[in-house]
């Protein structure tokens, strides 16, 4: 690890206030003692006062400035510096306040007609757009900082476009120039130019990106750059694609600990690992970030106790580093008192558990351009003013989740993978792949999952899952349908009341007790090839909620099929996203069904709602095993967390551990041996433990 940042980080930003009073009496002595108190050992620091929108109302002396307030800056520094306090300038590039749009009307995003974006947050917002020359006062600016301060890095939240915008006339011009096309004339998904458009705003943020990190490595070469970047959802509405960002930034963090927009009981269980995984899988080595925050949205109510430590745990036990957003008056309150002492645990450790790489024989696909092309949900997050409306039948966003409950509750340990990680061979070293309703495939995308498979791999495939190209273009077929053993005939439907009829293979296969089940709402009607066993058939729609069971019909419902050493279940509708809306134990089963066969390690105990992350320390092989528990009071958020008792961990090794030690409790345990398995036995699990194996 050859950077600070490298390392583990526990990032603060502690908001300094709204009111000009609140800075003019700020102790800055007395805010790096608090930060330094809380273990936090980097933080984000405001250069402007952020609130209500960038109004030129700045913290330390330039000549850009409207007014200067105080010379932070200048005076917080060396104070956070000899606390051992890493310092991120906090650049506020995605929300002004409306007064830009007459300092600057040429900077301002602008909506089809022209007209500038405004009531941005509700209040008095617009945003400016990184294609006007708004990126050269902004760049100037980052010169200026590390050309006069001691910063240790830069952080950027946003930039971001937002719906319905930009058409500014610097956008206008830039694409007309790559494309040749009006602008303009694009205002839809259905437009046949509409891939182009959202590629045009994937390459004009990461190109904004790309030239600040420029002007900061242009005076401070070792500090990073890094920003808001895209959350576990599609980024086409704002701009942000991590995988064309990541070349230009040190580090990827996203909002996964946001939560509560929305009715709590709503929000997965899991939303903070999931990202986490995810960032991961595509930050190409680079250090991860998911920014939490401990208030209650979208209000800055607090947290509830267990929902923050579960979130800092989530986020440590899947190889990302924890932020956390607060004022700074509100510093020693329950929630962030919370905060400390968990972190307090993790620093004690932060040298073994630093640099950790991802064990599993799993992986869930998160198909960018699935979620894109084809369609999901957009969560409501802060970046997300307005959202577009899809249908409920093509959401790639539930069918995921759908997967991600399913494993979960496997109590195996599993990866986040996506279609650039599939092409470059990430699905070397694994046993199966859950993919879930990915419609959108490229072919170099489909030639690594049919290799996966041919040479020993198990696939559980969902839905449309390869009917359409990388730029959602509909395929005549599967470009899979030689490896799912069917091909694609239209659509059967939607279904409000039917079932369909598991066959005896998978009943007995998977020990199933109930044949006939709830069908999926939406059906897809396939062919099975030859050499392909119809494992499940769906029965003739049903009149009525009341009517008779209508007869069995020919259109599969499931087909399995065996292709080179591998094996592929094909289930012809939205099945995940069925789970995940009624959580039928049989699609759990089967979505989780090869992950669970034979796992390398398995955590057995009284709950379901235990979720395992299995990382190795490559400098010395120690292996960690993390177990998070969700188990609360049956609502959102929670309250209290159930302690589990009696688990037993289950490990796949011909190989027997030096030693075990439960860091939390502080003890070393005792193992057993059960054939080709380790068998160790957990006491009691609150909220999260880490085993540590040394072998």
């Amino acid at each position: 690890m050859s950077h600070w940042y490298e390392r583990q980080m526990r990032i603060l930003h502690p908001s300094l206030g709204i009111m000009p009073e609140e800075i003019a009496a700020l102790d800055v002595a007395q805010l790096a003692a608090d930060v330094a108190a809380g273990h936090y050992n980097a933080q984000h620091l405001e250069y402007t006062k952020v609130w209500d929108g960038e109004q030129k109302r700045f913290l330390f002396p330039t000549d850009k400035a409207e007014v200067v307030l105080r010379d932070v800056l200048g005076e917080y520094l060396p104070q956070a510096h000899k606390r051992g306090i890493k310092v991120f300038i906090y650049m506020n590039v995605h929300w002004a306040n409306a007064k830009f749009i007459n300092w600057h009307p040429d900077w301002v995003q602008r909506k089809v007609d022209g007209t500038p974006l405004t009531g941005l947050y509700g209040g008095n917002g617009t945003s400016c757009c990184v294609n006007s020359p708004w990126r050269d006062w902004v760049f100037e600016l980052i010169e200026e900082m590390a050309s006069r301060y001691d910063i240790d890095g830069i952080f950027f939240d946003g930039p971001c476009f937002y719906h319905g915008t930009c058409y500014c006339p610097s956008c206008q011009a830039r694409f007309k120039e790559r494309y040749g096309l009006d602008i303009t004339d694009i205002t839809d998904r259905n437009h046949p130019h509409w891939p182009e458009f959202v590629e045009f705003r994937y390459d004009s943020i990461a190109a904004f990106l790309r030239d600040g990190n420029a002007a900061l490595k242009k005076h401070l070469p070792d500090a990073p750059l890094y920003m808001n970047a895209n959350g576990l959802h599609s980024g086409a509405v704002n701009g942000r694609s991590n995988r064309h960002l990541i070349p230009h930034q040190d580090i990827l963090g996203a909002e996964g600990g946001f939560i509560f927009y929305g009715r709590p009981i709503d929000t997965p269980l899991w939303k903070v690992s999931a990202t986490a995984r995810y960032l991961e899988a595509q930050a190409e080595g680079k250090p991860t970030v998911i920014f939490n925050a401990v208030g209650h949205k979208p209000w800055e109510y607090p947290l509830t106790a267990p929902e923050i430590l579960l979130n800092t745990a989530a986020t440590f036990a899947c190889g990302a580093n924890p932020w956390f957003g607060c004022y700074y008056k509100n510093i020693n309150y329950p929630a962030l008192q919370a905060v400390s002492q968990e972190l307090a645990f993790f620093a004690r450790h932060q040298e073994e558990l630093s640099g950790t790489v991802a064990q599993a024989e799993t992986a869930i696909l998160w198909s960018s351009v699935t979620a894109d092309y084809y369609g999901a949900h957009l969560p409501e997050i802060d970046f997300m003013v307005d959202r577009p409306t899809l249908s409920r039948e093509f959401d790639f966003q539930s069918s995921f989740s759908g997967g991600y409950e399913a494993l979960l509750r496997s109590g195996v340990p599993f990866r986040v993978v996506d279609e650039v990680g599939v092409e470059r061979g990430e699905l070397d070293g694994l046993r199966s792949l859950l993919i879930t309703d990915a419609a959108c495939m490229s072919e170099a995308t489909v030639e690594a999952i049919r290799r996966f498979v041919q040479q020993g791999g198990h696939i559980i495939v969902t839905g449309h899952s390869s009917l359409y190209d990388e730029r959602g273009h509909l395929r005549k077929d599967f470009a899979l349908a030689d490896v799912f053993g069917a091909s694609y005939k239209g659509a059967r439907g939607l279904s409000k009341w039917d079932v369909l009829n598991l066959g005896d293979t998978l009943m007995e296969k998977y020990g199933l007790v109930h044949a006939d089940i709830p069908s999926p709402r939406y059906q897809i009607r396939v062919q099975a090839r030859p050499g392909a066993e119809v494992a499940a058939r769906y029965y003739e729609p049903t009149e009525s909620r009341y009517s008779p069971k209508p007869p069995l019909s020919d259109d599969p419902a499931a087909v399995l099929n065996h292709y080179g050493k591998g094996t592929c279940l094909y289930l012809s509708g939205n099945w995940a996203a069925a789970y995940w809306t009624y959580r039928i134990l049989e699609y759990q089963t089967l979505l989780s069904a090869p992950a669970r066969t034979d796992p390398p390690l398995a955590v057995e105990c009284e709950s379901s709602a235990v979720e395992v992350s299995w990382r190795v320390q490559p400098q010395d092989g120690t292996h960690f095993i993390h177990l998070i528990n969700y188990t609360g009071e049956m609502e959102r958020p929670i309250k209290r967390i159930i302690p589990l008792h009696d688990i037993t961990v289950r490990i796949r090794s011909d190989a027997d551990p030096v030693q075990i030690d439960a860091l939390r409790a502080g003890e070393q345990l005792e193992w057993t041996r059960d054939g080709m398995h380790v068998l160790v036995r957990l006491r009691s699990l609150a909220h999260h433990e880490v085993l540590r194996i040394r072998w």
